[in-house]
């Protein structure tokens, strides 16, 4: 059934709000695909920040679930033509604000079907509304993985992982999701379709697929990705306790650095490992370790034993298979986690992550440590992403205050101590969760923000797709 103009004021939406309502019928846009989005009705994504102060927008008029490119095509054009602004929706499980803003439509991909698996190749072809568990279940019916596995992972979408530059806790194994694109099909702001086939990496000059990843919907609506998958291997799982979080560290580096087959390697602070363990070990600075190794026994066989050797040479000790397992069954936990902890009034949860050299990684982890549990009542960190050259350090932390308002701004001054502890241990402000309202401040000084507002220019110069992440 149509969707009236009549029909929206009746609803009580102001007039001069959905004007661009009947610029997207006049368009060519199915009426069917068009619905009408209170003001109430607005989401804020899983951003603590925004959960608290409520809705974001103030103006938006029409959301327009898209079934296929073209329809993303109309809804560009008919922005462009009015004035209008658009940004893109996924699955609202963002947690560093990237929705906050006030365009005038809201696009949802309703675009959802796994195109294709080029099983000979490595690849799959899916759309940018494909939720992640779906994707796995589907690869993992086939013998395969794409090893991507966000907590988030079946609350988050193909589209809203490039968009964020995405990446899972087996990322020591498989990469972040920025190694994994290798074709990408979708919109530029002036209307036109585009498409990149898959290929095993750029010949030289620009490198779009990387151009495109990670900038939020700033650039270019992405409506198809091909990804690179892994064959579905067995995965051997240990755990370990070791004197304190800076010990902890060197093991993590060892194992990454001699190559091991790590998948998860995933490095506790004291609160946490209490939490995980359900007990509090017998020292008070003692720090979990969860392990898993992925490939055929006759590798990880031997991969087990210098893991075990690296954990007991610093003086840790070995624990059993079933250790973490508290951990790995929330590991997925949804995004109602954190709408709970945020509920109350003066109770405020948030989380922050940020990568660091390994050289400097055990003074950031220690000033994180000291300086930020100060500010809050409760902190976890851990250091769950590792690579060659360094490490990702995540901070999850509660704060009491009894109200709001102080809450929030006690929320905020962590955020900013972080980011500045960052910057002072040669550190990057975030990992994975992308920039968003969150970071955006910052980014816009940062000579990528620069750039990225060059290219920006370029290409949208009119402004028709919102982006938090250049708002400062």
């Amino acid at each position: 059934m149509g969707v009236t103009v009549e029909a929206l004021i009746g609803a009580g939406i102001p007039a001069e709000e959905i004007v661009t309502v009947e610029a997207l019928i006049r368009a060519g846009i199915p009426a069917e695909e068009i619905v009408a989005r209170p003001v109430s009705d607005d989401p804020a994504d899983a951003w603590p920040l925004g959960l608290k102060r409520g809705p974001a927008r103030t103006a938006s008029s029409a959301v327009v679930a898209a079934r296929s490119a073209e329809t993303v095509r109309l809804v560009l054009r008919a922005a462009a033509a009015t004035g209008a602004t658009v940004q893109v929706e996924g699955a609202g499980t963002n947690v560093v604000g990237c929705l906050d803003g006030s365009p005038d439509v809201v696009l949802r991909l309703a675009m959802d079907r796994i195109v294709d698996l080029d099983a000979t190749s490595q690849l799959v072809t899916a759309e940018a509304g494909v939720m992640g568990g779906s994707l796995e279940d589907f690869l993992n019916d086939r013998g395969f993985t794409l090893g991507h596995y966000p907590q988030s992972l079946h609350h988050s979408t193909v589209g809203g992982w490039i968009a964020t530059r995405a990446t899972g806790t087996a990322s020591a194994r498989f990469g972040g999701l920025e190694q994994m694109v290798r074709g990408l099909e979708g919109v530029l702001p002036s209307g036109e379709v585009f498409r990149i086939p898959a290929r095993p990496r750029s010949p030289g000059g620009l490198d779009v697929l990387q151009l495109l990843t990670g900038t939020e919907g700033s650039l270019a609506v992405i409506t198809a990705a091909s990804l690179a998958v892994a064959r579905l291997m067995p995965e051997t799982r240990l755990n370990g306790l070791v004197p304190d979080f800076a010990t902890g560290l060197e093991v993590q580096r060892e194992l990454i650095q001699r190559e091991l087959p790590v998948g998860v390697a995933r490095l506790l602070n004291p609160a946490e490992t209490a939490a995980i363990l359900n007990y509090a070990p017998g020292r008070a600075d003692a720090c979990l370790l969860v392990l898993s190794l992925v490939g055929e026994s006759y590798v990880t066989d031997n991969a087990g034993q210098a893991a075990a050797d690296a954990v007991t040479t610093v003086g840790g000790t070995v624990l059993g298979p079933d250790a973490a397992d508290r951990w790995w069954d929330n590991r997925h936990a949804g995004p109602e986690l954190i709408h709970g902890l945020n509920r109350d009034a003066g109770s405020f949860f948030d989380t922050i992550e940020l990568g660091v050299p390994w050289r400097s990684a055990a003074g950031l982890a220690g000033a994180l440590q000291s300086d930020v549990g100060e500010l809050v009542d409760r902190l976890w960190m851990h250091s769950s992403h590792i690579y060659s050259t360094g490490t990702g350090l995540y901070l999850a932390f509660w704060i009491d205050s009894g109200d709001d308002h102080t809450a929030c701004a006690r929320g905020r001054a962590v955020w900013e101590r972080v980011m500045d502890l960052a910057d002072r241990h040669n550190g990057t402000i975030g990992h994975h969760h992308g920039i968003g309202a969150a970071r955006s401040a910052r980014y816009i000084e940062s000579i990528e923000g620069r750039l990225h507002r060059s290219v920006k220019q370029a290409l949208d110069p009119d402004g028709v797709l919102a982006a938090r992440l250049l708002d400062g």
